[in-house]
C-alpha cells in the first residue's frame, strides 16, 4: 500500500469518526432534554399530588360555624338591619369554616 493510498484511508476514517461524534453529540443532547422534560414533569406531578392531598374540602352552610351569625360572609347590612341571603343548606362560599 502506497503514502498516499494509506493517507486515503486515514482520511476515510477521520470522517467516520466525526460523523459517529456528531451523532453521539446529538443522541446526547436529546437524552438531555428528554432528562428536562422528565424531572419537569416529576416536579408537576408532586405539585399536583400535594394538591390533591392538602386541598380544603368545601365547606357547605350546613357545616359552616358562620351560618346565620354576624360574620356571615354570605350577610350584609341594609337600612341598618342585618341580612342573609335566602340560601340552601347545601349552599356554600369560598369563606365557610366547619363547625368545631
Amino acid at each position: 500500500m502506497t503514502k498516499a493510498e494509506l493517507q486515503s484511508l486515514l482520511n476515510l476514517e477521520k470522517q467516520e469518526n466525526e460523523k459517529l461524534k456528531k451523532e453521539y453529540e446529538e443522541a446526547a443532547k436529546i437524552a438531555t432534554m428528554y432528562a428536562d422534560l422528565n424531572a419537569r414533569l416529576k416536579e408537576e406531578i408532586a405539585c399536583y399530588e400535594y394538591y390533591f392531598e392538602h386541598r380544603e374540602k368545601v365547606v357547605h352552610c350546613k357545616d359552616c360555624k358562620h351560618d346565620g351569625m354576624l360574620i356571615c360572609p354570605i350577610s350584609f347590612i341594609e337600612k341598618q338591619t342585618l341580612q342573609f341571603i335566602n340560601h340552601s343548606p347545601d349552599f356554600f362560599c369560598g369563606k365557610g369554616e366547619l363547625k368545631e
